[in-house]
């Protein structure tokens, strides 16, 4: 292509040359040189575009196999990574519910000894030959034993919730200095 360019570049000064001397250019034209350089130039592009259509669909299928390649590259990792992903997390959630298993156990088990503990000091106090009260700050009956009805002469019922000064006629120290035994019921046993 680059030889025929030559020639025609040639051709053409030629034809030029002769003119601006004025001489005869029809006849340098008639010779048909410069068409047949034509017809060989246009002949040679032809072949060159033939060449790079068909390169041309060679790039375009290799860069769908590229392409192709890598999607299927790129799926493959996510693939891979989401299932890292999945294996990862059900492993830490398989230790969060075994801490929580764990947990969970030591609670019961907690819970389980309070209980036994909270029935035997109940048992030892509701079968204790002493009177047992629970009295708040202010004064009033939490809790009172069974004995209290023996003791006094008020059931348990009859002094939860009341004021245990009041009810059984307590002075205590801080009003005085004084302290009386308590008011009991007229049948209760002295």
């Amino acid at each position: 292509m680059r030889q025929l360019s030559v020639e025609w570049q040639q051709y053409a000064t030629e034809a030029v040359a002769l003119a601006e001397r004025g001489g005869d250019v029809r006849a340098h034209v008639a010779s048909g040189r410069g068409k047949r350089l034509m017809v060989a130039m246009r002949a040679q592009f032809a072949s060159f575009v033939q060449t790079e259509e068909a390169l041309g669909g060679v790039r375009v299928q290799a860069a769908q196999r590229a392409t192709r390649l890598a999607i299927w590259l790129v799926s493959g990792l996510a693939v891979l990574l989401g299932g890292l992903l999945a294996f990862i997390t059900r492993r830490q959630l398989t230790n969060v519910a075994r801490s929580y298993t764990g947990a969970l156990a030591a609670v019961q088990a907690q819970t389980d000894a309070l209980r036994e503990r909270e029935e035997r000091f109940r048992s030892l106090i509701e079968h204790s030959s002493d009177g047992i009260m629970l009295i708040d700050a202010a004064g009033k009956v939490l809790y009172a034993s069974p004995s209290t009805k023996r003791i006094l002469g008020f059931t348990p019922e009859e002094l939860v919730g009341r004021d245990v000064f009041k009810t059984l006629g307590i002075i205590h120290l801080t009003q005085g200095g004084l302290f009386e035994w308590p008011r009991v019921k007229a049948d209760a046993p002295r």
